[in-house]
């Protein structure tokens, strides 16, 4: 089993547990298209903006039983190409402080809806809404010490943030299993649905996770492009960036 996610992936049953490293291919990253797209001005401050496009074309694949990334076996389904070789790390288990320790089972992606482009209502962005748990914080120099450009408390309480951008999910448990280093782990398939978000808003661009905008891909989604601070925690953000 090569591991194509960017972290190494233990899985936990109850006859034991093992880790799988990162293979030296890396990540099975989707190939992203890039390009600059027309910035924001939120309360005077402009605010770059990334247009990224993924798509399934170029990606590398072995024919071996592989673990990639959720988005990428999520596009694979969505465009007809699911493989049976390919899965994903399925019922992360967390410790007290919510940290993932380790996953029960591999899923197999089925089914995936096809990415939306709907518009923002056609009119520019004048106002970000943050959907996720904390405040973003503009620095557009990248200098964490820096006085921030601008900074836009979260919109959402802890509760509903944690509704935002779920996508919606069915899990089939199967008999099959596949053995890694001499542990069997359950394999399931797993077929998403769409993504909890609110209705597109004029004149209103949401800021939300990764996860959410690389599963909805609305013209109306940003997703903030942090840097990391003397603590590797992000320390802020030098611009946006939407999936499409």
């Amino acid at each position: 089993m090569l591991n194509r996610t960017q972290f190494q992936t233990t899985f936990i049953t109850e006859q034991g547990q093992v880790t799988v490293s990162v293979a030296e291919a890396g990540p099975a990253f989707l190939p992203v298209s890039k390009k600059a797209a027309a910035p924001l001005i939120i309360e005077g401050v402009l605010i770059p903006v990334e247009d990224q496009v993924p798509g399934t074309e170029g990606l590398d694949l072995p024919s071996e039983r592989v673990i990639v990334p959720i988005p990428t076996a999520q596009s694979l389904a969505a465009a007809g190409q699911a493989r049976d070789n390919v899965f994903v790390a399925l019922d992360a288990q967390r410790d007290e402080h919510g940290k993932i320790t380790g996953f029960g089972a591999l899923g197999r992606v089925t089914h995936a809806p096809a990415p939306q482009t709907l518009a923002a209502g056609g009119e520019e962005v004048r106002e970000l809404r943050v959907l996720t748990p904390h405040a973003i914080t503009v620095r557009l120099d990248g200098d964490p010490a820096g006085e921030p450009d601008l900074t836009i408390p979260s919109a959402v309480t802890g509760e509903e943030a944690r509704g935002i951008g779920r996508q919606a999910e069915k899990v089939v448990t199967t008999s099959e299993t596949v053995e890694i280093d001499g542990l069997a782990v359950p394999v399931r398939e797993v077929s998403y649905g769409e993504v909890t978000l609110p209705d597109p808003v004029p004149g209103v661009g949401f800021v939300v996770s990764m996860v959410a905008a690389s599963a909805a891909r609305r013209a109306d989604l940003y997703v903030p492009v942090t840097f990391p601070g003397p603590d590797e925690r992000p320390a802020g953000c030098t611009g946006l960036r939407r999936i499409r």
